[in-house]
C-alpha cells in the first residue's frame, strides 16, 4: 500500500515567471496529488474485512487531495511596478567582464517571496572554474591579487544600488577594505565566500523579481 501510494504521489510544480522583451510572461503552475496512506489503509481494511466479495477483478479508490503549488500565478502577476534599479560601469572583454556576466546571470530571474531573505553570495554560486568562473583581479588584505571569481564584487555592489533603491530590507553588508572605482565610497557591497555577504529580505507584501543583466560595458540590476 505504501509503495503504491508513493507512486500515485505526484509533486504540485510552481508557477514561474520570466521577462522577455521588456515584458513579463507568466507560466501556470500546476497541481499536485497527495495520497492520505492513513485513511486509504483504514478505507482499505474495512473494506476487505466489512465488504469484499471475491468478483474476479476489484478497484479501491485511495483517499487523495489535491497539493496546491506554494507560488501560483495569481501570485506573479502582483509584480508590475519597477521598485529601483542601478547601474554600474566596467571594463568589457576580459576575464573580470566574464565573471560579472556570469554572477549577474545566476542572480537573473529569481523571485523573493514577501518575508524571504535573499544571499547574493549563495546566488552567485561558489568562485569555482566548474561554475564558469575565471581568474580575476580582486581584493584580499588591502592588496590588488589575481583571484578566482574576481569582479563579482561589482556585481553585489550594484545588486546593493537597486536594493537600496527598491528600499527592501537590508539584513547583511560588508564594506570593502579598499574604496572601489564603480561606485562612490561607502556605496559598496563586498563579498567574501564564508566571510563577506549581501542579504536582503523582501519586506513588501508581493513576490519582487530580480532582473541583472549586462550590455557592453554596463551591468544593472531591477528589482
Amino acid at each position: 500500500m505504501y509503495i503504491l501510494a508513493e507512486s500515485l504521489k505526484t509533486e504540485p510544480k510552481n508557477a514561474s515567471i520570466k521577462r522577455e522583451n521588456g515584458a513579463f510572461v507568466i507560466t501556470d503552475g500546476v497541481e499536485g496529488v497527495q495520497v492520505d496512506i492513513p485513511a486509504s489503509v483504514k478505507l482499505l481494511t474495512d473494506y476487505f474485512t466489512e465488504a469484499w466479495e471475491y468478483t474476479g477483478e476489484e478497484t479501491f479508490e485511495v483517499v487523495a487531495e489535491v497539493a496546491q503549488p506554494e507560488i501560483t500565478s495569481e501570485m506573479l502577476s502582483k509584480i508590475q511596478s519597477k521598485l529601483g534599479s542601478f547601474t554600474t560601469k566596467f571594463t568589457a572583454g576580459n576575464d573580470r567582464a566574464s565573471n560579472i556576466k556570469v554572477a549577474s546571470g545566476n542572480i537573473n530571474g529569481t523571485i523573493l517571496m514577501p518575508g524571504e531573505e535573499m544571499s547574493a553570495s549563495t546566488s552567485m554560486g561558489k568562485g569555482t572554474a566548474a561554475n564558469g568562473y575565471k581568474m580575476a583581479g580582486t581584493y584580499l588584505n588591502g592588496e590588488t591579487v589575481d583571484g578566482m571569481g574576481g569582479g563579482v564584487c561589482q556585481v553585489s555592489t550594484t545588486l546593493y544600488g537597486a536594493v537600496l533603491r527598491a528600499e527592501l530590507e537590508i539584513t547583511e553588508r560588508s564594506g570593502h577594505s579598499m574604496t572601489v572605482s564603480y561606485v562612490k565610497p561607502a556605496e559598496d557591497a563586498a563579498i567574501s565566500d564564508g566571510y563577506k555577504d549581501l542579504k536582503f529580505k523582501n519586506n513588501t507584501n508581493s513576490p519582487i523579481y530580480i532582473e541583472g543583466y549586462t550590455s557592453g560595458g554596463s551591468l544593472t540590476f531591477t528589482i
